[in-house]
């Protein structure tokens, strides 16, 4: 409970008129300060009495139009508040949507009951720019009795959470040579082990084994008894290793080489989920490694990882000459070096607001390097970390073509640590801005690419897929064969 500037008036008139009774011995006054001390005592208790009252006949509701939405989309949030009999209180409701949306009703999102109302609703709309898990907290109920004296503010009724996602990458091509798959990506190919058993070897039939264990080809190639026995087979998991250094900005916004490759590691993690397969994640900056997540199959796990690649921005360029490190990438948009980052982190933490206590974990985050790597981080990061996975680990691999020595040693540093290793790669060529030039340049650089995807897949158990809009590869090879049908025609 709270007391207003008007109760603290008339605390202040009952003591000028005690004051004034003893410095003119005046009874008159001091019955006056007794008279407003009582009716203020008086007030109080119907105050807290009411208050109770009232919490336990509210009933406050809020709920929202979606639970899962793409960046920039909007939600309705609809909150009520039913009283089942009427208040003398004055019921002032207002929700507490997260401080990243953007709130497009403002006039429309409080509300209040009037003394003697019983129920009322607003409905308004919020918007969301930031890729996350939001949650909109219970609404704030505030309780004041019909003199102004009292207030008393109560968060009421349940929270209600959002899931954020970046927007999908439109045409999204995943295939090999311009031709794409025919089966869904996330998806392991028939013959992918899971629990069960393995086949570990064929020895002759000796007294006591089963008839159930007989190998019956084995028995008819050899001409005597033989039987097949079997291991327990580990699971097999899937380690997802992400490149989010900042060549992964190129692009249009929305449509980047990371919004696409994110696409394809979402798959992964969904995919391990409906079928509860242990994974891991590891991610990749610039000066080393931003995220590890050892395997592990509980539902947790899965939303941690859902929620770290939701939330995966790539890294700006720290100390180097080919880059100018106050841009992010090719494209040469403004972004934010670690060093800014601390700076800015240091001046939130001066700061006593709750604009600084609510942006300064964003801005920490930015900054944090789970290990910093000098040169190669993903090379290294492969090497180290899938090096501790026991059991049966299927790499995922999904970077660019723009460090392709050190994609070469990754992936065969994964191969030497896992069953198979799929690489999935984001052809530069496709992703750049302002067009992809001439087709003949186009078309050159993407069969430059082409030529390093198929030096990947010739290594043994690994395959590499490009990553890329859809439209944009199409034009290329249609143009392509348009420039090349009249010199044909012309032989």
């Amino acid at each position: 409970m709270e007391v207003t500037r008007r109760y603290e008036v008339g605390v202040v008139l009952g003591c000028l008129l005690a004051g004034g009774a003893l410095l003119f011995d005046q009874l008159l006054l001091l019955v006056g300060a007794a008279g407003i001390g009582a009716s203020l005592l008086v007030r109080q208790y119907r105050f807290t009495r009411d208050v109770l009252a009232t919490a336990d006949a509210l009933t406050v509701t809020q709920s929202m139009s979606q639970r899962r939405v793409a960046t920039d989309e909007d939600t309705s949030v609809a909150v009520s508040a039913t009283l089942s009999e009427p208040s003398p209180l004055a019921v002032a409701v207002e929700p507490r949507p997260p401080m990243t949306a953007t709130e497009r009703d403002p006039e429309n999102q409080s509300f209040t009951l009037a003394a003697g109302e019983r129920d009322a609703t607003t409905t308004f709309s919020l918007r969301w720019p930031v890729a996350g898990k939001f949650e909109c907290e219970p609404p704030t109920v505030t309780l004041t009795d019909p003199a102004g004296l009292f207030r008393s503010a109560v968060p009421m009724g349940d929270a209600e959470s959002v899931t954020v996602a970046p927007r999908r990458p439109r045409a999204l091509h995943v295939g090999m040579g311009g031709e794409s798959m025919s089966t869904a990506f996330g998806e392991h190919k028939t013959g992918d082990r899971g629990v069960g058993l393995d086949p570990a070897e064929i020895r002759q039939y000796v007294p006591g084994d089963t008839m159930r264990q007989i190998d019956w080809k084995a028995t008819a190639r050899m001409n005597t008894p033989h039987v097949r026995e079997f291991d327990a087979e580990t699971d097999l998991s899937t380690a997802l290793v992400v490149d989010h250094r900042s060549s992964m900005t190129t692009g249009i916004e929305g449509e980047t080489k990371l919004d696409y490759l994110r696409h394809v590691a979402l798959a992964y993690a969904d995919n391990a989920r409906t079928n509860t397969e242990p994974l891991s994640l590891y991610t990749v900056g610039d000066a080393g490694v931003t995220t590890t997540r050892q395997p592990d199959a509980s539902a947790r796990h899965y939303t941690d990882i859902e929620t770290r690649l939701h939330d995966l921005v790539s890294t700006a360029v720290e100390n180097t000459t080919e880059t100018d490190p106050t841009t992010n990438g090719p494209s040469g948009a403004r972004a934010q070096t670690p060093r800014e980052a601390r700076e800015m982190a240091t001046h939130l933490r001066s700061e006593d607001s709750a604009f600084g206590r609510t942006l300064l974990p964003y801005v920490v985050e930015s900054e944090r390097y789970v290990q910093r790597i000098e040169g190669d981080p993903l090379y290294k990061t492969v090497r180290t970390y899938l090096g501790g996975v026991r059991g049966s680990v299927m790499t995922v691999i999904l970077t660019d073509d723009t460090h392709r020595m050190e994609v070469r040693e990754a992936v065969r540093a994964a191969r030497r640590r896992s069953e198979h290793v799929l690489v999935f790669l984001a052809p530069t060529v496709l992703f750049e801005r302002g067009g992809v030039g001439t087709v003949e340049s186009a078309y050159e650089g993407y069969v430059d690419f082409e030529e390093f995807r198929r030096d990947l897949t010739r290594i043994d158990g690994v395959t590499a897929l490009e990553i890329a809009p859809a439209d944009r590869i199409e034009a290329i090879l249609a143009e392509t064969r348009r420039a090349k049908e009249p010199a044909a025609g012309g032989r």
